[in-house]
């Protein structure tokens, strides 16, 4: 008998278990669904490898419009990567693992200092003629630079555009 209420009592709190996590994982889809990523900020923007190579830091801002707060770690989800571009084209790639995020409900969250490598021909496919860092920070407008964020949750990769 009294294995059979343990069974029970093992089952039920199974059962709960399971359907909280559940819960979350819809929870998690809704927000990830209504969330959005804009560029804050580029900064540090330096020529390197003889100009073959141009890196900067990049701020990006997350922003929670959903009235459910939005607080994850790694055993649930990773920020893994940005994909940027720039007036349409690809322009490159920052690849990060951030596995705290907590943004509260309507709220915004700013990550700073994304390092992003670009190859200068990339650049020059993207940007008209530049003749140093200084005329590239004035050529860029951070309005034109569009970030797609892949996040690694429960298994699943999700996808947060502007």
């Amino acid at each position: 008998m009294k294995t059979k209420n343990i069974l029970i009592t093992a089952g039920v709190a199974i059962g709960a278990i399971a359907l909280l996590g559940y819960r979350k994982a819809t929870n998690l889809q809704y927000v990830f669904e209504r969330m959005t990523i804009t560029p804050a900020g580029v900064r540090n923007v330096k020529l390197t490898n003889f100009g073959s190579l141009i890196k900067f830091e990049l701020d990006v801002k997350l922003t929670n419009p959903t009235s459910q707060a939005f607080a994850v770690n790694g055993m649930v989800a990773t920020l893994r990567a940005l994909q940027i571009s720039y007036k349409g084209k690809h322009f490159g790639d920052a690849f990060v693992n951030i596995d705290e995020i907590s943004i509260p409900p309507y709220n915004s969250l700013v990550i700073k200092n994304l390092p992003v490598s670009v190859q200068t021909t990339t650049v020059l496919d993207s940007l008209s003629t530049i003749s140093s860092v200084n005329d590239l920070m004035n050529i860029i407008n951070i309005n034109d630079i569009k970030i797609t964020a892949i996040i690694e949750a429960l298994g699943t990769e999700y996808t947060i555009t502007q």
